[in-house]
């Protein structure tokens, strides 16, 4: 099982902007491309048990991250 993680950071944006950002694939894309020959692919199940489950990075061997909602 993995630890939980709680993450707290302050944008100076309006907050359906950061929301967006967070948990809109399109975003995500923009977000993380690093370059040219990196996959982004993100999924965003937005319910509370849902899962976001983003794959980056170079295309030979992209990261993934899980993650599951337990508040929304």
């Amino acid at each position: 099982m993995s630890p939980d993680i709680r993450l707290q950071r302050w944008f100076e944006a309006p907050p359906d902007v950061v929301f967006d950002a967070y948990t809109d694939p399109d975003a995500q894309r923009t977000i993380r491309a690093g370059g040219p020959d990196w996959v982004v692919e993100s999924e965003c199940d937005l319910r509370v048990g849902g899962e976001w489950i983003i794959r980056f990075g170079p295309s030979s061997a992209p990261y993934v991250e899980r993650n599951v909602f337990h508040t929304v």
